[in-house]
């Protein structure tokens, strides 16, 4: 029973463009112009490592973070982590200089897995990376796009921006930048971030309906751990299947987080099971514990238990 049930559940899996892409349960962002935190990143077990050219960046320092982000993915090694460029926002002025003497020589020796794009508000934003990518070669086809929706006007062009498809690259992921959305609509954070519900559901919805992951925002109170966990369990809650990082000490956190409870595990099996017995009773509908099952929920069982695979 147990094989059926795995096989099944990987079968599911492999149909469901979330769960069959690369797991993203942490995205940890590291300033591309800090020597020591980019070393300090090769050693620690991510999912995901962004290097970044943006925020995390002065200005009089992009050229010197364009130069070291080259020189570490050619010459470090981060492990099992994938491999991400955080390029300047398009429109910025600053965003030719990053994909054509960052991520292109990059690109073409296929040493970058994906890039993030910041304040993503319409596609067009999009349009532009993918013609730099174009004369990168056969090797930047492989290149991942993640769009990070950082305003108001991203959350209203949600559906344009989560529907773009390129005949040669891929959207994978959104990803919801909660500071810079707070900083456009003039929002006050609260500790219980119910003031972001809105915003939040509507990016994880808009990937979840294009089989995109979600990513969701950073934790700031990076040496509270308790606020960290609530965040990255109301997160999942949400439906969301990662959370970017900016400390060490939230990585272990974010995937413990992440990982389904062996409750969890240990209900959604027997769902499981008991759904295949009923299957072949002709029943659609049954019992477990005093709760009514169906389809639905056996659906959200193989997604736990696939969930609990992955990690």
């Amino acid at each position: 029973q147990v094989e059926s049930m795995l096989r099944v559940t990987r079968v599911l899996s492999s149909q469901n463009p979330q769960l069959n892409q690369r797991l993203r349960r942490v995205l940890f962002n590291v300033p591309g112009s800090d020597d020591r935190k980019i070393t300090k990143a090769t050693g620690l077990n991510l999912d995901c490592v962004v290097l970044d050219l943006e925020d995390g960046v002065a200005i009089n320092q992009k050229e010197v973070a364009r130069e070291k982000i080259v020189e570490s993915y050619r010459n470090k090694s981060f492990g099992r982590a994938e491999r991400l460029i955080r390029i300047n926002a398009i429109g910025s002025g600053l965003e030719l200089q990053d994909l054509e003497q960052c991520v292109a020589p990059l690109a073409q020796d296929g040493l970058i897995d994906a890039l993030v794009i910041p304040k993503v508000e319409n596609t067009t934003q999009l349009d532009v990376v993918e013609r730099v990518l174009n004369n990168c070669g056969s090797k930047a086809l492989d290149v991942k796009i993640l769009a990070a929706i950082e305003s108001a006007k991203a959350i209203v062009n949600l559906r344009e921006i989560s529907s773009w498809k390129s005949r040669m690259f891929r959207l994978e992921g959104l990803i919801f930048a909660s500071e810079d959305y707070c900083a456009d609509v003039g929002i006050t954070r609260s500790p219980a971030a119910t003031e972001l519900l809105f915003a939040r559901s509507s990016v994880v919805t808009h990937a979840a309906a294009e089989g995109l992951q979600s990513i969701d925002m950073v934790c700031l109170d990076y040496q509270n751990s308790e606020i960290l966990m609530n965040e990255v369990v109301t997160g999942r809650h949400m439906g969301y299947t990662g959370k970017q990082a900016i400390h060490p000490n939230q990585i272990q956190t974010i995937y413990e987080g992440f990982r389904p409870s062996e409750n969890q595990l240990k209900f959604a099996k027997r769902l499981i099971i008991e759904n295949q017995v009923m299957q072949k009773e002709g029943k659609g509908a049954f019992s477990v514990d005093g709760k009514m099952i169906d389809m639905p929920m056996v659906k959200w069982a193989h997604r736990i238990v696939a969930q609990a695979e992955n990690s």
